[in-house]
C-alpha cells in the first residue's frame, strides 16, 4: 500500500495483503465498523483501513484509512524525551530573564515590532550583549536557548538542542494553533492574539509540534524566502502533522515572514482570512495492485 498525501512523495507501507497490515477476521473484528472481513488493522492497533465508515482520509480503493491510537487517546502523549547534557538550562533560562529591564524590554519590542507582553510570554531575557529565548520540549521543560543580538545575528547555547518556541505560562487553548519559524515571528503570532507553537529554523522541531498538536487545528506558517527553503521546510512539518492534528494548513505571508507582514500594517483579521482560503492537507491511501 502507498500513502499518498497532498503534499509531498508518496510513502510506501505495507498493504493489507503484505508482511505488517493483517486483514480484520471473526476473532479480530474491525474497531471501527465491527465487520470480521474487508478491513484491515496494523500490528500494533494505530490504524485501520475500513470499507464501511468513513473518516477524513480517503483511499484509493474506496475505504478509509481510521488512526485509531489517535482518535481513541486524545490525551497528549510523548515521544521518549531527548535528554540535553546540561541540567541547569531551566535556572539559566530564569536567570536571563531577571536581566531584563522595562527600558530595555520596550527597545526590544519596538525594534521587533511586536508587543512586550508576547516577548515576556516567551520568557525573553538578556545576557549582557543579546536577548535570549528559551527552548522547550512538549512537557515545556527547557532543552535549549537561541541568542539574538541587536544586528539579528543568531546562536544558541552550548549543551542543549534544539526545541520549540511558546507561550511558558498560558493554557492549551482551542483556537488555531499557529506554528511559524523563529522566535521574533512567535512573538508576532502572539501579539496577533494567536497561539504559537515557534519552529527552531525551517527544518527543526518537528517531534514537539506533533505532540503539541495533537487533537489540535493546526496552521503552519512558510516564511517566503528566494530559494523556497521555508516552503519546504513547511511542507514537509505539515506532511507529519496530519497523522497527529485534527486539521492542517500551510499559509505563507505575501512579505518575507508573519513578523515583517506584522510590521506592514496585519491585523488578526488579515491573517484569518489567509488561513480561511488555505486547503487542509489531508492524508490520502491507495493500494497498489
Amino acid at each position: 500500500m502507498t500513502r499518498r498525501t497532498s503534499i509531498g512523495e508518496p510513502t510506501t507501507l505495507p498493504g493489507s495483503h503484505d508482511r505488517g497490515w493483517r486483514r480484520c477476521t471473526r476473532s479480530s473484528p474491525c474497531p471501527i465498523c465491527g465487520r470480521t472481513k474487508f478491513c484491515s488493522l496494523t500490528p500494533d492497533g494505530t490504524a485501520v483501513v475500513c470499507t464501511k465508515t468513513e473518516s477524513d482520509h480517503a483511499t484509493r480503493n474506496g475505504a478509509w484509512l481510521h488512526p485509531i491510537g489517535e482518535s481513541k487517546h486524545r490525551h497528549r502523549r510523548h515521544l521518549p524525551v531527548v535528554p540535553t547534557q546540561r541540567a541547569d538550562l531551566e535556572l539559566l533560562a530564569r536567570r536571563l530573564a531577571d536581566n531584563v529591564t522595562p527600558e530595555r524590554l520596550t527597545a526590544f519590542a519596538n525594534a521587533l515590532g511586536v508587543s512586550m507582553e508576547s516577548l515576556i510570554a516567551l520568557g525573553v531575557g538578556w545576557n549582557g550583549g543579546a536577548w535570549s529565548f528559551p527552548m522547550t520540549n512538549a512537557r515545556g521543560d527547557v532543552v535549549g536557548i537561541r541568542y539574538r543580538n541587536w544586528r539579528g545575528e543568531k546562536w544558541s547555547e552550548r549543551g542543549g538542542h534544539e526545541g520549540v518556541f511558546r507561550h511558558l505560562h498560558s493554557a492549551v487553548g482551542n483556537g488555531p494553533l499557529l506554528m511559524p519559524e523563529g522566535p521574533t515571528s512567535s512573538a508576532a503570532v502572539l501579539t496577533l492574539g494567536f497561539e504559537v507553537i515557534g519552529r527552531p529554523n525551517d527544518r527543526g522541531g518537528g517531534r514537539y509540534c506533533c505532540e503539541l498538536a495533537l487533537g489540535r487545528d493546526v496552521v503552519v506558517v512558510a516564511d517566503r524566502d528566494e530559494g523556497g527553503q521555508g516552503q519546504r521546510g513547511a511542507q514537509g512539518l505539515a506532511h507529519q502533522l496530519v497523522r497527529w492534528a485534527t486539521s492542517v494548513q500551510v499559509i505563507t505571508p505575501p512579505v518575507k515572514d508573519l513578523r515583517d507582514w506584522l510590521l506592514s500594517g496585519a491585523s488578526r483579521n488579515d491573517v484569518d482570512r489567509l488561513i480561511a482560503a488555505a486547503p487542509m492537507q489531508r492524508l490520502q491511501v491507495r493500494y497498489r495492485q
